[in-house]
């Protein structure tokens, strides 16, 4: 053990320990006056000294007196939890579909010293069991050339949280992705033993994060107030490598579009060997766990590993996805990705019960295509998806040229174009033009209209897809003059949906290249095909 001095002077107490050899960060035991303390804020070290302010320190309340008292230095590391909460809740009732978040901070200690996450528990209110579909935590970093992240974040640290994706949501929340989670089913996650999450950004994980909570109501029950979350246990033991995690797939937006009809229908989106060549280091990465993300609709789920032009074994894969009963993450062998890689994420869909088309989205009833790949050793490179262009999907249903232009420039003001240039030109313009183009009625002008519209996911997709319908097809001639919606009413989607799953494949996709920021793009904005290889 060593001695621990209390000081009470004109200035603050602190405590004073000797500690030659000390590592910042490690925990000190201190009993005084028969009450415990866990100090985890040591604020200056010296080359024999320790000091902590005790007011940053001693989380219980502090006696008024104190005297020196004997403490033992902890060395062992031993685990450490941190539950995080949605805090209290209010479910709406009039809602299927509801995203909470809300940002958190590290615990002090994990900003003294490295320290890594090694496993994942949910924490389900006895009784919401049905109401809880998912919950994640999204790493929160600001991109580097807009300042420093704790002058985004640590102001919300003590909010009490809000609805995602929403114009109410901050627009630094959006710097926020994905990098471990839980879902319906899982019991938790457990990381190799040579493997952990890097906390605290300047020990190259994250100190700002935000929790996401996807509750589902389709009974549309009311009262429901919820305080689920996640239980992280973590270590100053710090392990052999950092965990990164990539995410690949279908982009998360109303051009992604599933006929309906189908017994299985695929969707592909793909990571482009641009992205790895650019993002990944010279030795690759190791994808040693696989997590997916489809809705009711996601029956199989897949990601393919293409090299040099040959396909490789699948990466991971899960043929029995069930969206209320995940099973446990799907690991295997330890697997390479060399830079230039390509990765062909394909997911597929049972609509045969379905009248209308299913489109990309939030939603239970809406769908998505996603595959999150935890990997070692840690790299920029956060996500990897792709999506349909625009005049892709036309061509899909056989439409070679819509009337006017706005309708696809008006897609880059919103959540719902995946990825591509900045949106160019003037918004309020572009609406107008497209009112002189397309039928739409007058709650769509007035939400066109609203300032906040553009900044609420959920809203834009519905609206979106009411005004796709209405556009007018200018060719092929045997089409011309019938809207989106007179098409769809005519087209013999059992028989149609092979060959669009085909050109939605094999033409051109927006492809996103993103760092951990989740905005700002490692490559610049071009649309790619997924190129030819030889099948294994």
């Amino acid at each position: 053990g060593s001695q621990v001095l209390v000081h009470t002077g004109s200035g603050d107490r602190y405590l004073k320990l000797p500690c030659p050899g000390y590592q910042p960060g490690q925990y000190l035991d201190l009993e005084s006056n028969g009450y415990h303390y866990k100090l985890e804020a040591i604020t200056r070290v010296t080359e024999e000294t320790c000091e902590v302010n005790e007011e940053d320190a001693a989380r219980i309340e502090s006696p008024s007196t104190m005297s020196p008292t004997v403490t033992t230095l902890a060395t062992d590391y031993s685990d450490l939890v941190w539950d995080i909460t949605a805090g209290n809740v209010n479910v709406p009732h009039d809602d299927h579909t509801h995203y909470f978040c809300r940002i958190v901070k590290v615990p002090e200690i994990a900003l003294l010293s490295k320290h890594h996450i090694v496993s994942l528990e949910p924490i389900i209110q006895p009784g919401n069991e049905k109401f809880v579909s998912h919950i994640v935590l999204k790493e929160c970093m600001a991109p580097p050339s807009l300042g420093e992240t704790a002058q985004m974040f640590e102001d919300h640290v003590d909010e009490p949280g809000m609805e995602c994706y929403t114009s109410d949501m901050p627009d630094c929340w959006h710097f926020c992705t994905i990098v471990i989670g839980w879902s319906v089913g899982y019991p938790g996650i457990k990381l190799p033993e040579h493997v952990g999450l890097p906390m605290g950004e300047h020990f190259g994980g994250a100190t700002y994060y935000r929790l996401q909570v996807h509750y589902d109501n389709p009974d549309m029950e009311s009262d429901i107030v919820d305080n689920s979350g996640l239980r992280i246990t973590y270590t100053g033991n710090v392990r052999e490598m950092d965990m990164g995690m990539l995410d690949t797939g279908v982009s998360v937006n109303m051009l992604h579009m599933i006929p309906p009809k189908q017994d299985l229908f695929t969707s592909t989106g793909h990571c482009t060997s641009e992205c790895t060549s650019q993002a990944l280091p010279e030795g690759g990465i190791t994808v040693f766990l696989g997590f997916f993300k489809m809705h009711l609709a996601g029956r199989k789920i897949r990601v393919r590993h293409v090299r040099d032009g040959k396909e490789l074994p699948i990466l991971i894969e899960e043929n029995n996805f069930n969206f209320q009963d995940s099973k446990l993450p799907a690991s295997g062998s330890e697997v390479l990705v060399l830079p230039g890689d390509t990765l062909l994420t394909e997911c597929e869909y049972d609509t045969s019960d379905r009248t209308s088309p299913t489109y990309g989205g939030l939603g239970t009833q809406e769908e998505l295509c996603l595959a999150f790949m935890p990997y070692y050793p840690r790299t920029t490179l956060r996500s990897c998806r792709s999506g349909a262009t625009f005049s892709t999907l036309m061509e899909s249903f056989g439409v070679e040229k819509v009337v006017g232009e706005s309708f696809e420039k008006l897609l880059s003001f919103t959540h719902h174009q995946t990825v591509g240039p900045v949106a160019q030109g003037d918004r309020r313009e572009i609406v107008q033009k497209l009112l002189t183009e397309v039928d739409v009625c007058k709650d769509t002008i007035a939400q066109l209209s609203d300032e906040s519209f553009y900044g609420h996911y959920r809203r834009q997709r519905a609206v979106l897809v009411k005004i796709l319908m209405k556009i007018k097809i200018e060719a092929p001639e045997n089409l011309k003059g019938l809207t989106i919606e007179e098409l769809f009413e005519t087209m013999n989607w059992s028989k149609e949906g092979l060959e669009i799953s085909k050109v939605l494949a094999q033409e051109e996709q927006r492809c996103g290249c993103f760092p951990s920021d989740g905005v700002m793009q490692l490559l610049e904005y071009q649309p790619h095909k997924i190129p030819r290889f030889t099948e294994l």
